[in-house]
């Protein structure tokens, strides 16, 4: 996600697929404050198509969370940016609701449930 928002703030790519935005954005969190862009339009693409957020905050028995695993976990985040007022805390909720009629798996509509009670 990092190369691609750096090649959408320099204007080499133009259009991006949402669909690719919201898989590939679940993967990466490091540059979401730095790109104005993606907490204004990209960020909403995970409430709106289908990915695996649900999935990016688990860690597998085998290895060792990460010291700053709480971070880096989308549950913890977006209180922080909601908390932060860099998004819209209505915004939120409205996708959120939104979300729960799209016919997501029931693994991401249950952690976009969770953003509800963070936000």
């Amino acid at each position: 996600m990092k190369a691609w928002a750096d090649w959408i703030a320099k204007g080499y790519l133009l259009d991006v697929v949402p669909e690719l935005i919201a898989q590939k954005m679940v993967l990466d969190v490091s540059c979401l404050e730095k790109y104005p862009f993606i907490l204004d339009k990209h960020i909403w693409f995970i409430f709106q198509y289908p990915n695996t957020i649900s999935w990016s905050d688990y860690w597998s028995p085998k290895e060792n969370k990460p010291i700053d695993a709480d971070d880096r976990k989308w549950i913890y985040i977006f209180k922080k940016i909601i908390n932060n007022k860099l998004i819209n805390r209505m915004q939120v909720l409205k996708e959120c609701l939104l979300s729960v009629n799209r016919n997501f798996d029931k693994n991401q509509t249950q952690l976009v449930c969770r953003f509800v009670c963070c936000s």
